[in-house]
């Protein structure tokens, strides 16, 4: 399965998409 990367809405680091939360700032991406 390919990985896509997003944004983080936060720090706008390149995330994987199934990511429970942005390794580089910490924000949980759950709940957005």
């Amino acid at each position: 399965m390919l990985k896509f990367f997003i944004k983080c809405p936060k720090c706008e680091k390149p995330i994987p998409n199934d990511a429970k939360f942005c390794i580089y700032c910490g924000i949980n991406l759950n709940k957005l």
